[in-house]
């Protein structure tokens, strides 16, 4: 099973972000949804994702487009995502 199956929590970025409460939950069957707290909604992604060596393949069907993103997970046990250059940090949900 991958690593990645579970719930994370965004813990911090690296650049300044327009949200404060995000989350991921990726399942074992390859779905990913992607959360993000505003101030007046949650706006909830369902995704598709596959994991090709140390990048996440993700897809939304509703407008298909394949987005590649690095990823690791530190000995401190949190995600770290690399997309286009800009870090961003996770923890797991118990």
């Amino acid at each position: 099973m991958s690593p990645l199956v579970g719930q994370w929590r965004l813990v911090h970025t690296e650049g300044p972000a327009n949200f404060e409460h995000v989350t991921m939950e990726f399942s074992a069957d390859g779905r990913l949804q992607y959360s993000i707290e505003l101030p007046d909604r949650i706006q909830v992604m369902s995704l598709t994702y596959s994991v090709s060596g140390d990048v996440i393949v993700s897809n939304q069907p509703s407008t298909p487009g394949e987005e590649r993103t690095r990823f690791k997970i530190g000995a401190d046990g949190r995600l770290e995502l690399d997309h286009g250059g800009s870090r961003l940090w996770f923890e797991r949900v118990k």
